[in-house]
């Protein structure tokens, strides 16, 4: 089923769009506004001028008016929110956040600057954005005061903050960040503490004490997170039951998936699956 929201304000310099199990073979273009798109399906296919990027599902996508691409997916379905938005209101915004050497290395890079959010991160993303769908869309200036801090928002808690990461990440050994790649791409922390410590090729001593050191957490207490993450990002983006999400995020006890996720979110699950698009529109 094809699922797509948009929303073209008259007046207001910007558009939002919500586009759900979609295909798309759109040519390859640029324009003169500037985009921010949040992949929510895995292996979707940007191509930018003479590249192809594969981008897994949770990437967070800067376009800038140069930029040559197009989303090619002819065959497969997938999900993504893209916003757009005027060089008047770039300039304004980028005026305010300078001096930044991050927002120039952003606006100078050859390609898209292009993050894979963690979880909660794209879980909290697509709530501000999604939040755009329930406004008095007739009340204007609301609507252009929420955009506007939204965007700054998300240059300075997610584009900003992940440079900065994608930066400090040279710094742990390459075995570390491709394991940690290797964890969100394949899910290893559904399967446990031993699955993730073979696939790391390190000792439990050894890999607890690197994820000690980035991350400030035990191994147990990150497993736990990245379960708890995954299981928001699919009460908001999927009508999977709630049950099933406890077992597909690798929780044996329902009790203690529930009162996990209360303590992490101040939420029970059905909360925040009613308050999210799949709840609002169930199909």
């Amino acid at each position: 089923m094809k699922y797509t929201e948009s929303y073209f304000f008259d007046e207001i310099p910007f558009f939002y769009t919500f586009i759900k199990d979609s295909i798309s073979d759109k040519r390859i273009h640029n324009h003169e506004f500037y985009e921010i798109f949040l992949t929510l399906s895995y292996n979707m296919v940007h191509l930018v001028s003479d590249k192809k990027f594969v981008l897994v599902q949770s990437s967070l996508v800067f376009i800038r008016p140069n930029d040559i691409h197009s989303n090619h997916n002819p065959y497969t379905t997938h999900s993504y929110i893209q916003i757009g938005f005027t060089q008047a209101i770039a300039d304004k915004l980028f005026e305010y956040l300078r001096p930044n050497s991050t927002l120039e290395q952003l606006l100078s890079e050859k390609y898209p600057p292009t993050f894979t959010l963690s979880q909660d991160d794209c879980s909290t993303l697509l709530v501000s954005l999604k939040k755009i769908e329930s406004m008095d869309f007739n009340d204007k200036d609301a609507l252009l005061k929420y955009y506007k801090n939204l965007l700054c928002d998300i240059f300075v808690n997610y584009l900003f903050k992940y440079k900065k990461k994608m930066e400090q990440s040279l710094d742990a050994p390459a075995w570390f960040n491709l394991f940690i790649n290797n964890v969100k791409k394949e899910k290893l922390y559904i399967n446990g503490i031993d699955s993730m410590v073979k696939k790391s090729g390190k000792s439990y001593k050894q890999l607890s004490r690197y994820v000690k050191k980035y991350f400030d957490k035990s191994l147990s207490e990150y497993i736990l997170d990245l379960r708890l993450s995954y299981a928001q990002n699919l009460l908001i983006s999927t009508n999977i039951s709630v049950t099933d999400i406890c077992y597909l995020c690798g929780f044996n006890n329902s009790s203690y998936f529930y009162r996990s996720f209360k303590n992490k979110y101040n939420k029970k699950p059905s909360q925040i699956r009613n308050n999210s698009l799949i709840g609002k529109n169930p199909s």
